[in-house]
């Protein structure tokens, strides 16, 4: 998984020079494990570049407020990289994939899960500073047991691009 992770920055870090965005987005996530499935509400930000057509780096950080109100702080990290296809004037889309690290804290201990994932956004309003952006992310994240927990998100942004 570090070797992924070198990857994923030797590739795309060098994006980050280039037109820089910052997104802020709520979104749902649906956790999934065995025979039982969760929804939840989740915020986030999300760094990266927009270089078209090429291989930029995509990092997100998440955290669900319902957690928060129980006394958990769970954090959800994405690194990824992706590649921007324009579609139009203005719209680009980001296929992307990379690794997930989840985690939780509270008064009673800790605890986290490496996993993958891959997704794809659509932003647009690129003609000027400020656009929107849509995303759809799966992940899997690893546990002790011989299956991985799956998880689902879609979420709606404001992006500033610079």
């Amino acid at each position: 998984m570090f070797r992924l992770v070198l990857a994923i920055g030797f590739f795309a870090a060098p994006s980050l020079l280039a037109q820089s965005a910052v997104t802020v987005d709520v979104g749902v996530t649906t956790v999934s494990a065995e025979y039982e499935s969760i929804s939840l509400l989740e915020t986030g930000v999300r760094f990266g570049s927009l270089k078209s057509k090429r291989v930029n780096a995509d990092v997100r950080i998440a955290t669900f407020p319902r957690a928060l109100t129980a006394g958990v702080i769970v954090l959800a990290t994405d690194i990824d990289a992706a590649y921007v296809i324009p579609l139009g004037k203005g719209t680009v889309a980001t296929p992307r994939g990379g690794v997930s690290l989840v985690g939780a804290a509270s008064g009673d201990g800790a605890a986290g899960a490496p996993g993958v994932n891959f997704g794809i956004g659509v932003v647009a309003g690129l003609t000027s500073p400020i656009g929107v952006r849509l995303d759809y992310s799966h992940r899997i994240f690893f546990d002790t047991g011989e299956e991985g927990v799956g998880s689902s998100s879609f979420s709606i942004g404001i992006v500033w691009v610079h």
